[in-house]
């Protein structure tokens, strides 16, 4: 059924529509709000053809990147690597958005629609929004978070979070009142760190990390902590492998800053997002290929 709005678009329209929509919410939409945000324009909001919905999204966005070509920006679809379950749930704005304006229940999802720079290398991309010292500064920042999510920390009770609660829900599915593990790594690094840095004064980097923040490229925890957000990674991924170090799922090769990840012993790490942990213990193995640990009674939380 479609009914106002609608009736008057063309496909360019509905385009154009949805890319701003995309821009107004800083560059970064969640799938499902961005599917309940195309159900309200096409007047469409009684649907229970949830496949029709991915289906009439995937055209928008493809029609979106056909007009964005020649200006290198694209929207790109990523996975965020807390798993759906803990984004959906985090999800309090679509939540209430499906309650009152459909009937159809979207299956829960950790995917973002994000709008990024194509022409532009590495952290030039930044060039356009930042002074030279302030990449110098998000460089810097890259590399510190990177070497801070090498460092293996003990886990002090009663201290939990969602990825440990996540984590530990998947591998009781597999072993009953599993132990918790005693040991995690964050990449993650407190603002008074950050604050070392020597060509900025400590109000200018508190005033770039809020920017930052803002754009979507760091994020900071409950903590205070500063990590890489996912519109930096969408971004940056290649760079952030290749220059910084920063780890690739085992499982689906996209880089993984939370989830599971086995140390072996001090070598190099593995490491996978929360929910591709659940497919790789549940239909490839309970074993790490590497050393040959349990991945259920043996692992580090990456927080």
């Amino acid at each position: 059924m479609t009914n106002g709005l609608a009736e008057n678009l063309t496909n360019d329209g509905l385009a154009r529509i949805v890319l701003q929509y995309i821009l107004r919410s800083r560059g970064i939409v969640g799938e499902n709000i961005l599917l309940l945000a195309l159900m309200r324009l096409q007047g469409d909001t009684e649907t229970n053809d949830v496949q029709e919905l991915y289906s009439r999204l995937s055209k928008v966005i493809k029609t979106i990147n056909l007009k964005l070509h020649p200006l290198n920006y694209k929207v790109v679809r990523v996975s965020h690597g807390l798993g759906k379950n803990i984004v959906a749930n985090k999800s309090e704005a679509f939540s209430a958005a499906q309650a009152s304006s459909t009937t159809v229940t979207l299956p829960k999802s950790n995917r973002f629609f994000v709008y990024v720079d194509t022409g532009s290398v590495d952290e030039t991309k930044l060039a356009t929004r930042f002074s030279q010292k302030e990449i110098e500064f998000i460089k810097w920042a890259l590399q510190e978070i990177s070497n801070h999510g090498t460092v293996l920390k003990k886990l002090t009770p009663p201290e939990t979070c969602t990825v440990m609660q996540e984590v530990n829900r998947i591998r009781r599915a597999t072993l009953d009142d599993p132990i918790d593990w005693d040991r995690f790594v964050s990449f993650t690094v407190g603002s008074s760190a950050l604050s070392r840095f020597k060509e900025l004064n400590a109000l200018e980097i508190e005033q770039l990390i809020i920017k930052l923040c803002e754009y979507k490229w760091f994020f900071r925890n409950g903590k205070g902590e500063i990590g890489v957000d996912l519109r930096c990674i969408a971004e940056l991924e290649e760079n952030l492998i290749t220059s910084y170090g920063l780890l690739q799922c085992e499982n689906c090769g996209r880089l993984a800053t939370q989830g599971v990840m086995c140390s072996h012993d001090g070598t190099a790490s593995s490491i996978w997002h929360v929910d591709c942990y659940q497919h790789h213990i549940s239909h490839v193995s309970q074993d790490c290929k590497i050393c040959g640990k349990s991945l259920v009674t043996s692992g580090v939380y990456v927080i």
